[in-house]
């Protein structure tokens, strides 16, 4: 259930790191999230480029998180 962010400085620069956790949580895709958040910033002035990649992970108990990493890098 846990979400990452990784993002450049025209996000983070634009909106505030609760404004970007807000956004994370309430949205219903990883997609949609990205896909906000660049919307929010450029509204609020999208001074600089701006990345988004929200990645959702859902615990696979078979795995674990662990298993799941190497997985998505195919190790």
């Amino acid at each position: 259930g846990d979400h990452v962010v990784l993002c450049s400085d025209g996000l983070t620069k634009m909106v505030p790191d609760g404004g970007i956790a807000q956004v994370v949580a309430e949205a219903e895709t990883a997609q949609q999230a990205s896909e906000r958040l660049v919307d929010i910033a450029n509204e609020a002035g999208g001074e600089d480029n701006i990345t988004v990649v929200v990645v959702r992970i859902k615990e696979d108990t078979r795995k674990g998180l662990w298993g799941w990493l190497k997985g998505l890098l195919g190790w």
